[in-house]
């Protein structure tokens, strides 16, 4: 067996949670563009590979960081990924690094949050997870619902009650 103490492990670096793309250009030559202060906040180098999770459709593309004019506020998706990824678009930029595992085991990341113009306001070193809260228009938009807390089912009910699904069905439009 392989001495784990030598083992790399893919660990996360640093993330940018939740950031508006500004702008998605076709016709420049490809990366990501970010505003420098996110860059310097989340650790970012320029021309370092870093992973982009579209959260209002889901896609997920690899590409490099190309930094922009501080406090621009600028997520600027560029070249081929611009197909994958619209202005407005909700997005998590992540740079992952490899390191021994007991360096990986002592390791925290840097997770930036952002307001509405891409404005650092928050850098903490540990994730906690939850849900975020957002506004019912944002849901609408993506055709989200908030999940509502359901009872418990009773003793003896339906397997179908216990998961919690409805018995009807559900007719196409």
């Amino acid at each position: 067996m392989a001495n784990s103490s030598k083992s790399l492990r893919r660990m996360l670096l640093g993330k940018i949670h939740r950031a508006k793309v500004t702008r998605a250009d076709l016709d420049y030559v490809g990366s990501v563009s970010i505003d420098r202060r996110l860059t310097e906040a989340a650790g970012f180098l320029t021309n370092e590979q870093v992973e982009i999770y579209n959260i209002t459709n889901g896609n997920r593309l690899a590409t490099y960081v190309i930094p922009a004019k501080e406090e621009s506020g600028e997520i600027g998706i560029n070249g081929a990924a611009a197909h994958l990824m619209r202005k407005g678009d909700l997005v998590i930029i992540a740079a992952y690094g490899l390191m021994r595992e007991k360096a990986a085991r002592k390791h925290r990341p840097k997770i930036v949050f952002v307001d509405t113009g891409n404005r650092p306001v928050k850098v903490v070193r540990k994730e906690v997870p939850g849900r975020i809260k957002r506004p019912a228009a944002a849901l609408a938009r993506i055709g989200g619902t908030r999940a509502k807390p359901q009872a418990a089912p009773s003793a003896g009910a339906s397997p179908k009650a216990a998961l919690g699904r409805s018995t009807a069905s559900v007719k196409p439009s």
